[in-house]
């Protein structure tokens, strides 16, 4: 069981760094973390990011005014930020969920 905690934990930590903008020991930690995954597909991705990882390219694709949007309320043609909080709030409420 431990293991398999372990193992969880190394994946979880792999698709963190994966979504970060690489930095200097990033292809390090990578490698270094995909060898504990036990997620072939997981671990593909993670070979396949690391001789393209370049942070001008992250940038440019989510960095402000890039190409992809990393937060859920940009894809909604018309949502406001400020209206997806409001929901929020309503849902944590009803569900008397009080966030730390």
């Amino acid at each position: 069981m431990n293991r398999e905690l372990l193992r969880e934990a190394a994946e979880w930590s792999l698709i963190s760094l994966l979504l970060m903008p690489p930095e200097e020991d990033w292809q390090e930690q990578i490698v270094a973390i995909a060898s504990e995954a036990g997620d072939p597909g997981l671990r593909n991705t993670a070979e396949a990011a690391c001789p393209e990882a370049d942070g001008a390219l992250y940038h440019t694709l989510f960095g402000p005014g890039g190409v992809v949007r990393p937060r859920g309320v940009s894809h909604g043609p018309g949502t406001m930020p400020e209206k997806m909080l409001s929901q929020l709030r309503g849902f944590y409420q009803a569900f008397g969920y009080r966030p730390g």
